[in-house]
């Protein structure tokens, strides 16, 4: 269960430290933040970091990753969105399920368990929000948080 310390998130805070490992790799990084996200601060951390190193590994040399935040009346919805290989529509169902690997030849170089998207889905439910994917043929897969609260209780941390 998520701490009661809540945590009035800026996703573009994080932004140096994603640059220094998207460049590390050879690919942007772009942040466009319109919003703030009331969440457990270590746990988003987490979850962002998870997305964001996933689409570090599958993003070609020369491309960019764009994490993006917005928030309005109805929530806040953070996004991590890169160029790579497609992820199959029949396995898009079952990316945020405990120990499921889409494809064997695509973690084979890697230490991927299997966990990291399901971390991340446990995260989000912790917040009664939901995550998402959507995976296109033209090679350009999103990655979606949303929290369905975005208005901070009166002492945020």
């Amino acid at each position: 269960m998520a701490r009661q310390i809540r945590y009035v998130a800026k996703p573009g805070q994080r932004r140096e430290f994603f640059e220094g490992s998207a460049s590390d790799a050879g690919i942007s990084f772009s942040v466009i933040a319109t919003g703030k996200v009331l969440a457990d601060g270590l746990l988003l951390r987490r979850a962002v970091s998870n997305l964001v190193s996933n689409a570090i590994r599958y993003t070609p040399k020369g491309e960019t990753i764009t994490l993006t935040a917005t928030a309005n009346d109805d929530g806040a919805v953070v996004s991590v969105s890169n160029p790579g290989p497609v992820i199959m529509q029949e396995h898009l169902p079952r990316v945020f399920d405990r120990f499921y690997i889409s494809d064997k030849s695509r973690s084979s170089t890697s230490a991927s368990a299997g966990l990291g998207l399901s971390i991340v889905n446990s995260f989000i439910g912790l917040h009664h929000g939901r995550a998402s994917v959507t995976s296109e043929l033209d090679g350009f897969t999103q990655f979606t948080l949303f929290f369905p609260e975005t208005t901070a209780p009166n002492e945020t941390v």
